[in-house]
């Protein structure tokens, strides 16, 4: 995929906009009815959906926490489970975000409030469960408008997980007024539960030089539980 193929899945998102930004009493009605269990937790407040970030790997490579679970009063996330356990509203300050599943696709909607969408997220899954495409938009709800697109595709070998990494940026706010594309490749090697290997490189704008790096995991979950 290349600059034409985002800019159209940037306009399929736009659609979604339009179509839902005033539908937040709506959507929070149909949850309500579905919330069965409910789970907390606490940080993570820099990634997308905190602790249930879809990303297997952004507080790998960005060095950003995921946050943890928290059962006391004190907890900036708060996420609602329907009757099969799946996560269906997260609500985090004034974010709402409501999830709808349906088969292996899953749809997220998040609104500052009840107008205004912040953002969309999309993910894809392999028969087995495993995550196979986890997309982000950052959305400028006023215009119908992404301004941010990250994008990450998942492969899996006996010896790695390849993640092919994209961020486009189309805002017009910035000193280049043309689109902006990276690409970027992960290949990842578990070691044990919790130390991981991996290397990357820059597929597009090109850069030969590869990277290696290494990464403890500290959580209680073990690093096989989350790729697997």
């Amino acid at each position: 995929m290349k600059f034409d193929d985002y800019l159209c899945e940037c306009k399929q998102i736009s659609k979604i906009i339009s179509e839902n930004k005033f539908r937040y009493e709506e959507l929070m009605n149909e949850t309500l009815e579905k919330i069965e269990t409910q789970k907390y937790s606490l940080g993570g407040l820099y990634i997308h959906r905190g602790y249930f970030c879809p990303s297997r790997i952004i507080d790998i490579i960005s060095n950003v926490s995921r946050g943890k679970y928290s059962t006391c009063k004190k907890r900036d996330y708060t996420y609602s489970f329907d009757k099969n356990g799946l996560l269906i509203l997260v609500k985090q300050g004034k974010i709402t975000e409501f999830i709808q599943m349906e088969e292996l696709f899953e749809l997220g909607i998040a609104f500052c409030g009840k107008k205004d969408i912040q953002s969309v997220s999309k993910c894809e899954y392999y028969e087995d469960g495993r995550i196979k495409e986890y997309s982000y938009f950052i959305c400028d709800s006023f215009k119908n408008k992404v301004i941010q697109m990250t994008k990450e595709k998942y492969e899996y070998t006996d010896q790695a997980i390849i993640v092919n990494y994209v961020t486009f940026m189309q805002n017009k706010q910035y000193i280049r007024k043309s689109p902006i594309l990276i690409e970027e490749q992960y290949s990842f090697e578990i070691i044990n539960e919790h130390f991981l290997k991996y290397s990357y490189y820059q597929i597009y704008p090109k850069n030969p030089l590869s990277k290696m790096r290494y990464f403890e995991y500290t959580d209680k979950e073990s690093l096989f539980e989350r790729f697997i």
